[in-house]
């Protein structure tokens, strides 16, 4: 058996260092909170940069990219009527197409 006084000075170190050790992460945690209250400052700042950023570049389009922008959209419409007026026509060809079979078919039967 160890004496005594090795005894209470090896508790006393042991009790240094768990102090030392919870002082410590307090300090980690100051630290922490600290960087989340940076961090949290660093985002809000952030937001409204990249929402001014964009404003900015869309204040930039020359007035020729915006008439190119409004052709484009005026083509694409453009060409989903073409589009439908084509299905249209060959709806009526395809029924033109049919009503002269059916014609012809009569007059072969007639001829008979």
């Amino acid at each position: 058996m160890l004496p005594s006084g090795t005894s209470r000075r090896d508790k006393a170190a042991v009790r240094e260092r768990l102090e030392a050790s919870v002082s410590g992460l307090g300090e980690l945690e100051l630290l922490r909170r600290r960087q989340e209250v940076l961090v949290r400052a660093a985002l809000e700042l952030r937001e409204p940069r990249e929402e001014e950023e964009r404003q900015r570049r869309e204040a930039q389009l020359s007035s020729e990219e915006k008439l190119l922008e409004g052709n484009i959209l005026l083509l694409r419409k453009q060409l989903v009527k073409i589009s439908e007026n084509t299905e249209l026509i060959d709806r009526s060809v395809t029924a033109e197409t049919r009503r002269r079979n059916l014609t012809v078919g009569v007059q072969q039967t007639e001829m008979r």
